[in-house]
């Protein structure tokens, strides 16, 4: 009497946030004062950042894959891709524009897992809308791809933006540990 092999599992397991400020004129990468492990953060208007999302394949072997960053606002609507450019949302991708060496150029490899002690996958740094390319999990391995986002200047104070990584066809992943969450703020001349 068999059954089936064990299927696969995605799982968006951990987070981190890291934010963009300007330090002499140039855009610098620093990790946000409250940005542990799955702690959620706030952001100034017209503010930017860089989240990192953990996504662990479990079970057995996951198939090849690609995906990309969604976000939904003030936990409706459902979740959607994040743009080039500012719309309703009042979130865009960072794009390529700003070349400064200090932030990460799209492509940069990410070597380390955030939490857990599986096999790490090498991720990347994603500043456009673009698909992320193909990653390959084995069972009991993990990938981190870190987004950098900006967010508009004429949000609602109080807006909050959750996150969640999908297959590129849409396909949600097969779990949900966690769910980065930014909430915007209007601290005039306060830098993140």
């Amino acid at each position: 009497m068999g059954g089936a092999a064990p299927s696969h599992v995605f799982t968006q397991k951990s987070f981190q946030f890291y934010n963009l400020r300007t330090s002499s004129g140039s855009l610098v990468k620093l990790p946000h004062p409250d940005a542990s492990v799955n702690a959620n953060v706030s952001v100034v208007k017209g503010g930017a950042l860089i989240l990192g999302l953990q996504v662990d394949g479990t079970v057995a072997n996951p198939p090849s894959t690609n995906g990309h960053f969604r976000y939904q606002l003030n936990g409706t609507g459902g979740y959607v891709k994040i743009p080039d450019t500012f719309g309703v949302g009042n979130i865009a991708m960072f794009g390529n524009n700003v070349t400064s060496t200090d932030i990460p150029s799209e492509g940069t490899a990410v070597s380390s897992c955030l939490s857990g002690a599986l096999t790490v996958v090498n991720g990347i740094v994603v500043r456009t809308a673009n698909a992320i390319p193909n990653f390959d999990l084995s069972q009991d391995s993990c990938i981190t791809i870190q987004a950098v986002i900006k967010f508009d200047t004429d949000f609602a104070v109080d807006d909050f933006w959750e996150f969640r990584f999908y297959l590129e066809d849409g396909t949600v992943l097969d779990a949900y540990d966690v769910t980065p969450k930014v909430t915007g703020r209007d601290l005039s001349g306060s830098g993140f």
